[in-house]
């Protein structure tokens, strides 16, 4: 395949994304029928800083649109401004900005998704991989659902396909015999900024900041890796550095409340909705369900691996091992938190990794699929995963239009 074919192959689906979420937006009408919050939140917050005040909403925080979207609607302004008064603009046509809000982020999220196609094959030298993993958005609607709406679940997406950038740059540059090197330094800033950016869209981000944690090995690495967070998340919400005390108490509420948004009685959980959230999370979302279950047999299939091997010297903590590990502890601290507060879209970041899940999981299991059958290789999984996906993932687009249509026309 020629390089100008491969990239026009690897443009099919992030096309597919963009039409796809321009489309559902279409449907659903203008965002004062359904979607004013939290659309016309992050508007005038973004207004507030093109202006050069403050911000007023950073429960999120969201710091990361708002910042965005201040620039965008500075450009849309100047180039298409009908009143002098930059607010007297927005608030005279906020649909006419919040749809160009939404236009943005979408193309952000549909420009990340070549990249990581592209990048995908530069390391995995796997087309099918490759395309398997830009399949990565379509996997749940509640992605999609991010994706029609102003808000930093839209923005998300794409530090998401980020941060799955940077685990396949530590997964596949493999410099070490026993694949159990440290990621370079190099690598835990770009884990670190990428972490940053995604606590400063979202709080919800916070469980993926523990797959890096684990991967890093030596106090040293680990201090570099925190400080680098920590100074990225701080430079990314530096419009709200003054309110800080007001957000670490609507944390505190958070944590410390059972209800949703810091409020409800002060005993953290209320159990008598853990089990009914549990089975939500796991029964709206088949895709998901199926990579964290594939996951835990994974995890179990190691150990059963490792109990063979282990007479021979072999080593458990291998760097395939470390990502399995850590992406299993991720996914199940999100499912709590998210089973504590529970709203669908709270698993975003945990949903953008089921693709990535599904394929670590085959070729875990491949060698031993492969001395079952010789038939059986990558190429066969990865393109019957991806033709079942884009299936699924058709069919259920195509109803959330339908309802979109009739939830415009009610």
């Amino acid at each position: 395949m020629t390089k100008t074919n491969r990239y026009i192959l690897f443009l099919i689906l992030p096309i597919l994304y963009f039409l796809s979420s321009y489309i559902l937006k279409s449907a659903q009408g203008p965002y004062y029928l359904n979607f004013y919050d939290p659309g016309y939140v992050y508007l005038i917050s973004s207004l507030n800083i093109a202006q050069g005040s403050g911000v007023g909403h950073f429960d999120h925080p969201g710091t990361t649109v708002q910042l965005i979207g201040a620039v965008i609607i500075k450009i849309f302004f100047a180039l298409s401004g009908k009143d002098s008064d930059i607010s007297i603009d927005v608030l005279s046509r906020p649909e006419d900005y919040l749809y160009i809000l939404n236009t943005s982020f979408i193309l952000i999220n549909s420009v990340v998704l070549v990249i990581l196609g592209l990048l995908a094959y530069k390391l995995s030298k796997n087309i099918y991989l490759s395309l398997l993993l830009q399949l990565s958005p379509f996997t749940s609607m509640e992605i999609f659902y991010g994706s029609i709406i102003v808000s930093s679940d839209n923005f998300l997406i794409a530090v998401s396909l980020l941060f799955i950038c940077a685990l396949l740059l530590y997964w596949f540059n493999d410099n070490s015999e026993d694949n159990s090197d440290p990621p370079s330094l190099k690598l835990i800033i770009v884990f670190a900024v990428i972490c940053g950016l995604g606590l400063a869209t979202k709080l919800t981000f916070i469980p993926l900041v523990f797959i890096p944690f684990f991967l890093i090995t030596g106090y040293k690495n680990r201090m570099y890796f925190w400080i680098f967070t920590v100074v990225s998340f701080l430079i990314f919400i530096f419009p709200i550095l003054f309110d800080l005390s007001h957000f670490a108490l609507w944390i505190e509420n958070l944590v410390m409340k059972s209800g949703k948004y810091g409020k409800g009685d002060s005993n953290v959980v209320d159990t008598n909705l853990l089990m009914p959230n549990l089975k939500m999370i796991f029964s709206k979302d088949p895709v998901f369900t199926i990579s964290y279950i594939t996951l835990i047999l994974t995890f179990v299939f190691s150990i059963a691996i490792y109990n063979k091997e282990k007479i021979n010297g072999a080593k458990y903590f291998t760097k395939v091992n470390k990502i399995m590990l850590s992406l299993l502890f991720a996914i199940t601290l999100q499912i709590m938190l998210v089973a504590k507060h529970y709203a669908q879209h709270y698993l975003i970041p945990s949903l953008m990794l089921s693709i990535f899940i599904l394929i670590f999981c085959i070729y875990k299991f491949l060698p031993s699929l492969e001395k079952v059958n010789k038939k059986i290789n990558s190429g066969n999984c990865f393109a019957a995963v991806f033709v079942l996906i884009t299936l699924w993932s058709g069919i259920r687009i195509h109803e959330s239009f339908n309802a979109a249509v009739f939830f415009r026309k009610e």
